[in-house]
């Protein structure tokens, strides 16, 4: 999957297949959710990521979501607290997925689908305001997915809305390569990006 060089999440540098991710555990550290040695979520960054996607509520005000990767639940509990009414989270890995299954029974008034399933292969004809892709990228990109053969800018804005946006997860600046939309914000005088693609461009 080319993207023109945009990548909202990061990229391992051995890949694995489908079937070696699921069956493989992942785990909870004092710092971090890891799969294997690998950092899915550091915990040094949950602030940034919360402080991306309530910025990212008050500035476009989404009524749906549709969320790629739930780690620690981080952006998912932001995404709650701002009261969204539609919020599918897709989380291909068995004990990430009961996780946010967990999660989102907390909520038994609020619209939240979780699905376990890769989101390559996801199929819906549903469209939201916001796709936030917060992926730690690590599966073969040909790996007998459905769209695996599709430019990823092209397939994923084909979930948004007419007017809705692409976001990433907000990361450090020296982290960024290329842009096409997005803001900064900071916290404690350091500088970080919010990502987004928006869907007409």
């Amino acid at each position: 999957m080319e993207d023109g060089g945009l990548k909202f999440y990061l990229k391992m540098n051995n890949r694995i297949s489908k079937q070696d991710f699921i069956k493989d555990l992942v785990r909870e550290t004092k710092g971090a959710l890891l799969y294997k040695n690998e950092i899915l979520v550091d915990k040094n960054e949950k602030g940034i990521l919360k402080k991306g996607v309530k910025l990212l509520c008050n500035k476009y005000k989404p009524k749906s979501v549709l969320e790629v990767g739930f780690g620690l639940g981080y952006t998912a509990q932001e995404f709650q607290d701002y009261e969204i009414e539609s919020h599918t989270i897709i989380e291909p890995h068995p004990t990430i997925y009961a996780r946010a299954v967990e999660w989102a029974n907390q909520f038994p008034n609020r619209y939240i689908k979780v699905i376990e399933r890769f989101f390559q292969d996801y199929e819906t004809d549903e469209k939201f305001d916001i796709v936030y892709d917060d992926r730690k990228d690590m599966v073969y990109y040909n790996d007998e997915f459905i769209r695996s053969d599709e430019p990823f800018r092209r397939w994923i804005k084909t979930y948004v809305k007419r007017g809705g946006i692409v976001a990433g997860y907000a990361r450090e600046l020296e982290e960024i390569k290329e842009f096409d939309n997005g803001f900064f914000f900071e916290i404690d005088g350091k500088k970080y990006r919010q990502p987004l693609i928006f869907k007409d461009n």
